[in-house]
């Protein structure tokens, strides 16, 4: 029996077959204002948040470290003062 995909591996996800610029357009309208590019030479998915540069393997990837990155730079909710 041959299998076509490589099991250890799966078969390819989904992003494969988008073009680099919808994918960035989509992450730029989940994320405003947080820049993210794909580097040509590096193959790899990149982004600013803040003061720190994340890389990542795949589109999918990238999005769920920017969500953690901007979750850890946001201030805890204000609490308000107690009675007095």
């Amino acid at each position: 029996m041959h299998d076509e995909h490589n099991a250890a591996a799966g078969p390819f996800p989904a992003w494969l077959d988008h073009d680099p610029e919808q994918v960035q357009a989509a992450l730029a309208r989940r994320f405003p204002g947080v820049p993210s590019w794909h580097g040509e030479w590096t193959g790899s998915w990149w982004s600013m948040v803040g003061d720190r540069l994340l890389e990542a393997a795949c589109p999918a990837t990238l999005a769920d470290m920017i969500q953690t990155a901007l979750s850890a730079t946001r201030p805890p909710p204000s609490r308000p003062d107690p009675p007095a």
